[in-house]
């Protein structure tokens, strides 16, 4: 599974654009006053104006696996990398992913995460940059019932829940390790955070087995922009 295309909000295209293109380093696919575009490695990431309360929403970056600790040193450099609200760690390992991770935030608080997938053969032989960064891998969902929007992408899309991580009542997990939706339960906090999930416009496109799919939420008929 591979997200080729993620939308999402912003009440503040000028001061996205700045932190994407000149602080990230994405490079502009396109712009205009109510819309900019990116590109994450293979991945087009959007940003459509909304006039409402800024929305917060989570997600992903695979980076090459073997140059993790030259991507940290960047980006908290550049931007900044956050520690756990719990702990005070930076650096977070999951073992049943066999990925470990660091998150930081953009200029909407957006809650970004670059992991590096030791599963995955995406090793580089030259120094990182951050145009190195691969696709966004996952985009988290607020949902009102985790269960059964699970089953319910799994029987439309033919997909399955991601094998390393066991769905659980208030979280769960669809994909692989090259695209996963994340469906966390609405006002669920978001780890190593205490940022509350909320429901907000998004929609994704992906790829699996060579057929793109699109899925939205909310759904067509109730989203306001």
């Amino acid at each position: 599974m591979h997200i080729t295309e993620l939308t999402l909000l912003t009440n503040n295209i000028s001061e996205t654009t700045h932190f994407y293109h000149n602080l990230l380093g994405f490079e502009v696919a396109d712009k205009n006053t109510s819309e900019v575009s990116f590109k994450a490695g293979s991945t087009k990431l959007i940003f459509k104006k909304t006039d409402h309360d800024n929305p917060v929403y989570h997600f992903t970056f695979n980076i090459p696996n073997n140059k993790y600790e030259e991507a940290f040193k960047i980006i908290d450099n550049s931007i900044g990398v956050f520690t756990s609200v719990e702990d005070g760690a930076r650096i977070f390992e999951f073992a049943n992913w066999n990925a470990k991770s660091f998150y930081f935030h953009d200029n909407n608080n957006n809650i970004l995460e670059c992991i590096a997938r030791f599963d995955l053969n995406n090793q580089i032989n030259h120094p990182f940059k951050n145009t190195d960064i691969q696709s966004i891998s996952e985009i988290g969902i607020n949902v009102d019932d985790v269960h059964t929007e699970g089953q319910k992408i799994i029987k439309e899309y033919k997909l399955d829940y991601f094998q390393k991580q066991k769905p659980r009542e208030d979280f769960a997990v669809i994909g692989d390790d090259n695209g996963l939706l994340i469906l966390g339960l609405n006002n669920r906090i978001w780890f190593p955070t205490n940022q509350r999930g909320k429901k907000h416009y998004t929609k994704i496109k992906f790829e699996v087995n060579g057929k793109i799919s699109e899925v939205e939420y909310p759904q067509p008929r109730n989203k306001q922009l």
